[in-house]
């Protein structure tokens, strides 16, 4: 394959994982309430703060993503969601009551890191 073929391939991925985080952030910042319920954890304020501050990163990871689609960025952006994944384990292993959203969290960032782990690899 060329190297122009994998370096399509590996914006493809990038621009997958930034549109989904995209669509992650908007949804943490705007509806944190919704998706603890959804989550089955009662919406306090600690927990709706905690969801729009990741919901802002979330939207600015992608921004960068979509506008910078270079595997460095990528391979960047790699390193931050596998960290948060990590940290999102921890806390699930940790606290019963923030379980069921921590896993929540913890695959969508499992998702985002197997799609920019294909896109470093695609060049």
């Amino acid at each position: 394959m060329s190297s122009r073929g994998a370096r399509s391939r590996a914006q493809v991925w990038i621009v997958t994982a930034g549109l989904g985080q995209l669509a992650q952030g908007v949804l943490l910042l705007f509806a944190p309430a919704r998706l603890a319920r959804a989550g089955a954890v009662p919406p306090s304020t600690v927990l709706r703060r905690a969801a729009r501050a990741l919901g802002i990163r979330l939207i600015g990871q992608s921004v960068v993503l979509l506008v910078n689609r270079t595997p460095a960025t990528a391979r960047a952006a790699l390193a931050v969601d596998a960290l948060h994944g990590s940290s999102m384990l921890a806390l699930a292993a940790a606290s019963p009551k923030y379980r069921r959203p921590a896993l929540g969290s913890a695959a969508a960032a499992v998702a985002a890191v197997a799609a920019l782990a294909r896109a470093s690899r695609s060049v």
